[in-house]
């Protein structure tokens, strides 16, 4: 069978790998065949295994079809499109994704859009307008979730004053753990003394040692804590997720509706 076959009638195992196989051909035209042939599957949990499948930040070229999605009429496919987008890290996806924030009513979806506008906004000023607002939402989900990508854009100064502030204000070790996660994320060398300066004024040992991770994460040095080991320092910030990333399913936590 050709994997585009595979993605039609194969198990469900199958076409998750036949999806990356397809994308792993970074071919336009078979990447369009992919978006067709998904849609054409009769069950929702076929369609968002595969989209699920294509969530790692080696298929970026899989944003165009990606965004299709996120004008599904099923909830489900599109929260999967919105989790994929951010675990792609797919750049220029943040004004479809404030669109969608605007019209958007589930609450876990919100949170997830707020996630995903760090790693794809690419100094979308929109996007980071949007979560310098919700850094201030009354619920505590929606301000985790902005704080954490507010750390992609962090090379601006006033973001970065806020997020200072905030860290230095909040004894909340989740939002704390999602600041220094965002700002570990974006992989700003020029972030590295902010790190260290919090690392060094933080009295929980936790995050004392999550700031001295990421502080060795953005000067490129060699970690001091790896793997599942660094995950349980911030295995908090995706506890609850609706959708399961793919990293943390293939580090073999949690489930979860969705997770590919």
């Amino acid at each position: 069978k050709t994997q585009l076959g595979i993605v039609k009638a194969g198990s469900v195992p199958d076409k998750e790998k036949a999806v990356k196989a397809i994308l792993d051909m970074r071919q336009e035209a078979r990447t369009e065949l992919l978006y067709v042939t998904i849609q054409e599957l009769e069950k929702p949990d076929d369609r968002i295994a595969c989209i699920r499948a294509m969530g790692y930040d080696m298929y970026p070229h899989a944003a165009p079809i990606l965004l299709k999605w996120l004008r599904d009429d099923d909830l489900d496919v599109v929260h999967a499109a919105v989790v994929s987008l951010e675990e792609t890290q797919s750049k220029g996806a943040a004004p479809a994704l404030c669109a969608l924030w605007a019209k958007a009513k589930d609450a876990e979806l919100k949170k997830d859009v707020l996630r995903a506008l760090g790693p794809c906004g690419e100094d979308d000023k929109a996007a980071r307008e949007l979560l310098m607002a919700q850094a201030k939402s009354a619920d505590e989900k929606l301000r985790i979730a902005a704080l954490w990508s507010l750390g992609f854009f962090a090379a601006d100064t006033a973001t970065k004053t806020l997020l200072i502030d905030t860290y230095g204000k909040e004894r909340d070790l989740l939002l704390k753990t999602a600041i220094l996660q965002g700002m570990g994320q974006s992989y700003d060398a020029g972030l590295a003394p902010v790190v260290e300066k919090l690392r060094d004024e933080e009295k929980n040992s936790q995050l004392k040692t999550l700031g001295q991770l990421i502080s060795e994460r953005l000067r490129g040095t060699a970690e001091s804590v790896k793997g599942r080991q660094a995950f349980q320092l911030v295995k908090g910030l995706y506890s609850r997720d609706r959708v399961v990333r793919n990293r943390i399913k293939d580090w073999g936590f949690g489930g979860g509706k969705g997770g590919g």
